[in-house]
């Protein structure tokens, strides 16, 4: 978590709409700048519970200096459509750190990706994993208060196994720019993560790339 998180702090600026939060690890979820949004129920400070899909629906057009999507996409049943959404509510730029999970194929929503596993066990891994999803909408806190005193549960399952050429499509949908694009090792945990800056397009240019 250490690296991805220290990217989430150096880029971040200004007022925050804070994404997928989860459990909330350090300290970004205590800032009195962020608004931190989750379709489970967590007990943070200025919190709003929503469909990221939906973002319009909660926020005026461009409510925050920046959107911080920080290890959410994987999860979204829609990443595309949520990430589209993100850069309406944003003014000045958009957050997003990621996994690469060398277990499954990469680049595909886990109902694709489980048909090509190589195992039977991981194919039922899978099913079960996107069938929680649908089965309880997300809401895994929500629906197993129970759990709370045990931890509880810190995020949904996964149900896309991103790639660099996913992200780099659905960024393009949005119109916006990448001005920061890294991919790093996520300490000794043996993942990767990317780490992606975006800012709005300039008037009559496509979607830029850094050098």
């Amino acid at each position: 978590m250490g690296d991805r998180l220290a990217f989430s702090r150096q880029h971040i600026i200004g007022t925050v709409l804070n994404i997928g939060v989860g459990d909330g690890p350090g300290g970004i979820t205590e800032m009195p700048t962020t608004t931190n949004f989750d379709l489970d129920r967590y007990e943070h400070p200025r919190f709003v519970q929503g469909d990221a899909h939906r973002l319009t629906e909660y926020f005026p057009e461009k409510s925050f200096d920046t959107v911080l999507l920080a290890d959410c996409l994987e999860h979204m049943v829609d990443p595309e459509k949520a990430l589209i959404e993100a850069s309406k509510v944003a003014r000045r730029r958009i957050v997003i750190t990621a996994p690469w999970d060398n277990r499954y194929p990469t680049g595909q929503h886990i109902e694709a990706a489980r048909v090509e596993q190589e195992t039977p066990q991981a194919k039922i891994a899978l099913q079960q994993w996107y069938d929680w999803q649908k089965q309880y909408q997300g809401k895994f806190r929500e629906k197993f208060p129970e759990l709370e005193s045990e931890g509880g549960f810190s995020h949904g399952p996964t149900i896309n196994t991103l790639s660099d050429e996913w992200l780099r499509s659905m960024i393009a949908k949005t119109g916006w720019k990448i001005t920061v694009w890294e991919f790093f090792p996520e300490g000794e945990t043996g993942y990767s993560n990317w780490g992606i800056c975006l800012e709005p397009p300039v008037e009559g240019l496509d979607c830029l790339e850094p050098a």
